[in-house]
């Protein structure tokens, strides 16, 4: 019997300390090592072009773009889309909810911008403006990414 080892086979208490202080630590890390996304709205920005505002929204997957209405201006403009290519870590979010009101969005006369991916035909944005608006939108080519022009 070494120095180390006890009569009844049982750690003495600093070495249970230590066994137990490394698995909190293997647990710490674990939990850390793969991030969530929980944003399907990765970004939402409004940039100044000239005379006319640009609304651009930044998904966190590949989209189809299928339509929009109302198709010139509207209070509320909707656009349905059909996701393509969704990464493992954002199918969860997929199907939820969320709403984001961007910087400078009084500017642009904008309420809020809502991902709803719990809608039964796929998910959809919505863009609530604060007055009638005239607006264009633009699928970008990178299939992330939609421009609304806000019309002066």
């Amino acid at each position: 019997m070494n120095r180390h080892d006890t009569p009844s086979g049982r750690l003495p208490a600093t070495g249970a300390f230590f066994l137990v202080l490394a698995a909190l630590v293997a647990i710490g890390l674990a939990a850390t090592a793969a991030p969530v996304r929980d944003r399907i709205l990765e970004k939402v920005r409004i940039d100044n072009n000239g005379d006319r505002l640009e609304l651009e929204i930044t998904l966190s997957f590949v989209f189809a773009y299928r339509m929009h209405f109302p198709t010139g201006s509207g209070r509320e403009l909707r656009i349905w889309l059909r996701p393509a290519q969704v990464a493992e870590i954002d199918r969860s979010a997929l199907g939820g909810r969320e709403a984001v009101t961007p910087p400078r969005a009084g500017e642009a006369g904008i309420d809020e911008v809502v991902y709803e991916g719990d809608a039964s035909e796929g998910p959809w944005i919505t863009v609530y403006f604060d007055d009638e608006t005239r607006y264009r939108v633009v699928p970008l080519p990178d299939y992330r990414r939609l421009k609304i022009i806000i019309e002066p």
